[in-house]
């Protein structure tokens, strides 16, 4: 018995792994739970005709100017802050790559080299330490300094003894650019995702990142994206360094996927070619 045992584990161990992409395909199938809400704890309150003076006071004076202000400072944290308009951030270039001459990042001020639209292409092979390997296509065009369409593809292959399985997947989003520095970009941005490979579902997304480009032709880059208002969902941050090299660049870093609440963490290498 004690010789069977340790067999009858690793067997189980190969099983759960060949299993793994199939198990996130399966939670992704489930349909969300719903939340019932009460329709008494919903309906809306008309306003009292007895309502005493000082609490409409209160309202006027007092509520409404904190939720006006709220709505100002969020704008102004989100989209652009009426005190940066007399600073260089929104003039700010969109660089045709990454340290091209003098330049380091993806913008410049003042300068005469910046390019009003810009294709960003990347490509990266993923691979796990088990079973598991892939490809991760990016593609953003960037317009007007601030803006970007993003679309973003994943494919992951599994295979073991003699079993496989695959999971495909994009995104597309449309993404704002919060911060632009020489050496310092973020941000964010609301979308749409779809999974197939028989799970057939359409998501809203979001998407954040930041990147940081050093003195040297080098940069770290971080972004995250997932889906919105789902209980099983697809979550993926990526973490990598970009070398540069004219307008090509290497990437290498580790990828982080939450499908379907089953965590994946890949190696990934490709590059990169702005156009």
């Amino acid at each position: 018995m004690k010789k069977i045992t340790p067999y009858l584990l690793c067997l189980f161990s190969l099983t759960v792994f060949s299993q793994k992409l199939e198990k996130s395909k399966t939670h992704l199938k489930k349909k969300d739970l719903n939340i019932e809400v009460n329709s008494s704890s919903s309906s809306v309150y008309e306003e009292d005709d007895d309502s005493s003076f000082g609490e409409v006071l209160f309202v006027d004076l007092v509520a409404k100017p904190i939720i006006f202000l709220a709505k100002v400072v969020t704008l102004e944290l989100f989209i652009e802050s009426y005190l940066e308009k007399d600073g260089k951030h929104p003039y700010m270039e969109l660089t045709p790559h990454p340290y091209l001459d003098n330049l380091v990042g993806d913008y410049t001020y003042n300068s005469t080299t910046y390019k009003p639209i810009r294709l960003d292409i990347s490509n990266q092979l993923v691979f796990d330490a088990q079973n598991i390997m892939g490809n991760n296509l990016n593609a953003k065009f960037r317009f007007l300094q601030r803006g970007s369409i993003e679309y973003n593809q994943l494919y992951l292959y599994e295979s073991i003894k003699g079993k496989t399985s695959q999971l495909f997947l994009h995104d597309i989003t449309a993404n704002y650019y919060r911060i632009r520095t020489n050496s310092f970009s973020l941000h964010y941005g609301l979308g749409a995702s779809y999974v197939h490979s028989s799970v057939n579902k359409a998501y809203f997304t979001y998407k954040m990142g930041f990147q940081y480009f050093f003195k040297i032709p080098l940069s770290l880059e971080v972004e995250h994206r997932g889906t919105l208002i789902t209980n099983d969902g697809v979550y993926q941050t990526n973490l990598g360094v970009n070398y540069y090299y004219k307008n090509y660049a290497l990437k290498a870093g580790i990828q982080f996927y939450d499908i379907g609440n089953v965590n994946y963490q890949m190696f990934a290498f490709g590059g990169k070619v702005y156009l």
